[in-house]
């Protein structure tokens, strides 16, 4: 006969694997608080179906919250068999200030099928995020909880002959007031009225695009252009690579408010086609983010940078080293206040990824402005003493805060 808990502790870490063993019932609540430490400060609850609206759980959960008065992270999975309204009640009343995730998953696959919360500061702000499929929105209860959350990402439906139905999704933006930061599939049906709705929102004011497989651009971008167009409060966008035509980019130069552009350039390219951004174009933009190559990124800073944009952080994370030397050349023009760079090459196949020598690291001596510089990379690197006192005499600022390779930080060698 199986427990109906399963307690894993570790240090003042506790597991709870519930199941409905109805036999272990009787005996699951002095079983399970006699193992409980007073110092418990995380606590994990995996939930059988069935279970999460029955007494013995309820009664832990409420000792549990009586005794332990250190606990600041409480996380929860259920199957989807358990999921209802009537539980996203217990446990958002439960813990709202302590809560860390909410999974729901598929009974059968064991795969996350539903939705994630997750709060977005411990201390200082009571923030939720959920990953949920567009179908879920013509719940109106599920809807109407989701209405706190500032954080949402928006999956294809778990019925795929819903796809087309977005309604109720548009009714819950009506009422998303605290919603921040939106993300949505890039070839949503009716993608402008959505954004017609969250353009309306005062507090969201960033926006992600995922691409889900092959998209009908010739449907999509006038919707997405029409979407965006007097978005001006809209501060950060992430888009696609395939999203980015011609005419979204001159889109994209009307947002006088965009702080951040981030291109997801996997599996296309980059494309070259792009006007160079005139003067005042991206006047605001402060943040450039390419997952991609060097190359991309290259083409990347062509169309949205110029010495007079305002441009002061660059990341790229890319697969090799390829074009790096000419990037950093890019940079040297076109950013020259740039005060933070992150390079994180992340190779597939760690023996074909090549050494970086110092040769192609030198040009990042012509960035006179750096404070932050991360360079992540498969393998060793070596600087010699004499190529660190040529990043020293680069550097050489009282305000640098802080310069790593692979880990290993430089900030103190390169101030001494």
């Amino acid at each position: 006969m199986s427990t109906l808990f399963q307690l894993d502790l570790n240090r003042s870490t506790l597991t709870v694997h519930a199941s409905t063993n109805k036999d272990a019932q009787g005996q699951v609540v002095s079983t399970v608080l006699q193992q409980i430490p007073a110092e418990l400060v995380s606590l994990n609850v995996n939930v059988g179906p069935g279970l999460l609206d029955q007494q013995p759980l309820l009664s832990v959960l409420q000792e549990i919250k009586n005794r332990c008065t250190n606990i600041v992270l409480f996380s929860i999975t259920m199957d989807s068999i358990s999921w209802s309204d009537d539980a996203a009640a217990l446990v958002l009343d439960w813990a709202p200030s302590i809560l860390r995730t909410i999974r729901v998953v598929d009974p059968v696959l064991k795969c996350e099928a539903s939705k994630t919360v997750r709060q977005h500061s411990l201390k200082v702000k009571q923030g939720l995020s959920a990953t949920i499929p567009l179908d879920l929105f013509n719940h109106t209860t599920i809807a109407s909880n989701l209405s706190v959350f500032d954080r949402l990402a928006i999956d294809p439906p778990l019925d795929p002959s819903r796809a087309t139905d977005v309604n109720g999704l548009l009714n819950f933006l009506l009422h998303a007031r605290e919603l921040q930061k939106l993300s949505l599939p890039f070839d949503l049906d009716k993608l402008r009225d959505v954004l017609y709705r969250v353009s309306a929102l005062p507090g969201c004011n960033a926006l992600t695009f995922v691409a889900c497989g092959q998209v009908d651009l010739f449907h999509v971008i006038p919707a997405f252009i029409s979407g965006l167009e007097g978005f001006h409060h809209l501060v950060k966008l992430c888009l696609p690579s395939d999203a980015l035509l011609p005419s979204v980019h001159i889109c994209l130069r009307a947002l006088q408010g965009l702080r951040q552009v981030k291109i997801i350039v996997n599996p296309s390219t980059f494309p070259d086609n792009l006007e160079e951004p005139r003067y005042n174009d991206y006047a605001a933009l402060e943040t450039l983010k390419v997952v991609g190559s060097f190359s991309d990124l290259g083409k990347a800073l062509r169309a949205f940078a110029n010495p007079e944009t305002r441009l002061k952080r660059v990341d790229v994370k890319c697969r090799s080293t390829e074009d790096i030397v000419e990037t950093f050349k890019i940079l040297k023009v076109r950013c020259p206040g740039l005060r933070r760079l992150s390079i994180i090459v992340d190779a597939q196949d760690f023996e074909d990824c090549e050494q970086l020598h110092w040769a192609e690291l030198e040009p990042l001596t012509g960035l006179r402005n750096i404070r932050v510089f991360i360079l992540q990379h498969p393998r060793a690197l070596f600087l010699s003493n004499v190529n660190i006192q040529c990043l020293r005499h680069a550097w050489s600022r009282a305000d640098l805060a802080h310069i790593s390779f692979n880990g290993t930080s430089l900030s103190a060698a390169l101030q001494a």
